[in-house]
């Protein structure tokens, strides 16, 4: 396998998807994306560019040069304002639910960068179901620990920042 192909296998596998994921979404054949990853060929560079991003690596990294994994500059940009927009909502998250602070990551990267995060995408990179997502997100299903662990990961925020813990109330009213 050349480096490449063992890269591009490693993370499609890493995201739960099968080859036939990979060719769908880059309107590739299957076998197309069979012989990258047994070393045939390669993808056309505005391919490997797009798979990059997909993956949230950097093209260096993805066609096998030495180093640690580090995301595109691309998704780190993204990153960056994604943090700076929760920096500036920081007061109106104070009462938030977990599925509801899940919910705007979400709908902050779909908003963001369409063509690069999808529900679907997203869904994937988590290695959950779309609808999982949509009902965690609404608050209708709990996503789990892992899942969480996985969302913090992707956008690299703290595991705690989506388990903010809230005051009860007791009986007489005191809040404690």
């Amino acid at each position: 396998m050349s480096s490449f192909g063992s890269r591009h296998r490693e993370l499609r596998e890493e995201a739960g998807q099968v080859m036939q994921d990979i060719a769908d979404l880059f309107g590739q054949t299957r076998t197309a994306v069979a012989l990258w990853e047994a070393g045939k060929t390669e993808p056309p560079y505005d391919t490997l560019l797009t798979l990059a991003d997909h993956f949230g690596v950097t093209v260096d990294y993805l066609l096998g040069r030495p180093g640690a994994r580090r995301d595109s500059p691309r998704v780190e940009a993204i990153k960056a304002d994604l943090h700076e927009y929760l920096r500036l909502m920081e007061n109106q998250l104070a009462d938030t639910t977990t599925a509801e602070r899940m919910a705007i990551i979400v709908n902050f990267l779909t908003n963001r960068e369409q063509a690069l995060f999808s529900e679907e995408r997203i869904a994937s990179r988590l290695l959950i179901k779309p609808v999982t997502l949509r009902r965690a997100m609404q608050g209708q299903s709990d996503p789990g620990p892992t899942v969480i662990e996985r969302l913090a990961d992707c956008v690299g925020l703290p595991v705690a920042w989506f388990y903010v813990p809230r005051p009860r109330i007791h009986a007489q009213g005191t809040i404690g």
